[in-house]
């Protein structure tokens, strides 16, 4: 039986309240600051895997203009309020595939300003985190 996905399976919670209105397309994208294994060589060959503690990163939420989400996100921006979030991929019959929690966050305004149109705009936040770790099933 085929696997089937759809966009509504996927949750994300921004300090307890749930992402509302995001964009058509790509919505969330999860960005580590480094990458967690890196390899070391020695002048012989010799090669030693070392773990990179680093779990820094940035969430890019990309929503309608008049998106519901937006009030919180500047209000976050303004008051510089910590932020966690949870995102959530429950494309497995309800139960969690993949996610995140994402703690000691930051809200970033988007750059540029405001886009008008006869067509709805979207726009981007980025939300910079002191922590994002993967949630493995079982964690829901």
């Amino acid at each position: 039986m085929p696997e089937t996905y759809s966009a509504e399976n996927v949750i994300m919670t921004i300090n307890g309240t749930p992402l509302l209105a995001p964009a058509e397309g790509s919505f969330i994208t999860v960005e580590f600051a480094e990458e967690k294994w890196e390899h070391a060589v020695g002048a012989q060959g010799d090669v030693t895997v070392e773990e990179n503690l680093d779990k820094t990163g940035t969430v890019t939420v990309t929503l309608q203009q008049n998106s519901q989400t937006r009030r919180l996100l500047d209000s976050l921006y303004r008051n510089g309020n910590e932020v966690v979030s949870t995102i959530k991929n429950l494309n497995s019959g309800g139960a969690l595939l993949t996610g995140y929690i994402c703690t000691g966050g930051r809200v970033e305004r988007p750059d540029g300003g405001e886009e008008y149109s006869d067509e709805l705009p979207e726009i981007e936040y980025e939300l910079k985190f002191a922590k994002i770790e993967p949630l493995t099933p079982g964690d829901d």
